[in-house]
Order: structure tokens, then sequence, then C-alpha cells
């Protein structure tokens, strides 16, 4: 028993409070009405860019792909989805495995973007990747 007791302590001290805090997290999300996938990243193609004057603020619209249709269920369904842009969101282009810092005028209406929202509020972009890649020729 006498071995077993710092294990204890250990147990105590640090396991019991991450699970309490991993649920409360859970919970903060419940509360606003939100799903955990709701705050993960977020693929699609942009359709419609708003900037506020010469400043960094706005917001987007992107076209992400339903998820039935990736089920397989339903063809040619697609969700929008309106991310607002902060003084604090970054932004990245991404050619390849070359990535390079990037600002809100680099984004434009038909841009492939990979977007990761805040933890805390999912409407509202933390990071914006702008994909670059190959483009298909004209037919």
């Amino acid at each position: 028993m006498g071995i077993l007791r710092p294990f204890l302590g250990f147990a105590v001290v640090l396991v019991i409070p991450a699970i309490v805090l991993s649920g409360q997290n859970r919970a903060g999300l419940q509360k606003k009405g939100l799903k955990r996938d709701q705050t993960r990243m977020v693929r699609g193609k942009v359709t419609e860019v708003h900037r506020d004057g010469d400043s960094d603020n706005g917001y987007f619209v992107m076209r992400v792909q339903d998820k039935k249709q990736a089920k397989g269920n339903a063809k040619g369904k697609y969700d929008t989805r309106k991310f607002q842009v902060l003084p604090v969101t970054k932004f990245a282009i991404v050619r390849g495995d070359k990535r390079e810092p990037g600002s809100f005028k680099d984004l434009h209406e038909g841009d492939r973007v990979v977007v990761y929202p805040m933890d805390d509020r999912p409407t509202f972009a933390r990071l914006v990747e702008i994909r670059e890649g190959k483009t298909k020729p004209a037919k």
C-alpha cells in the first residue's frame, strides 16, 4: 500500500481535474447550441468577399459540401457558411508544401480555402489557408 500511495495522489491531483475540465468545454458548447464539429476546420470555395474599407475587418461566405452528399445520399447540394474576419485572423497562402503569409486582401471569389474557426466563436475565423494549386485547363 505504501508504494501505491504516491500514484493515488497523482491521480487525484492531475487526472480528475482534467476530466472535469474536458466536460466543461463540451457543456459550454452545448449551452451555445453548438456541436463539437462546428468548431473544427471547414473546407470549401469562397463565393462572396466583403471588406470593411481598407481595414482587415469583414466577412466572407463559402460553399461547403453537404454532409449528406459526402455519404452519397444526395448530389449537387451545398451548404454555405459565413465567417467573420477580425484583425487577429491569420492568413496563409499554401502552394504544395510551401506556406507563405497572406492577408485578407489575398482572398478572392473562387479561391479554395481551409478555415479554422475560433474555439469559443465558430463563426469567426482564426486561421484561413488559401490553397493554390494546379488550375484545370479550359474545355
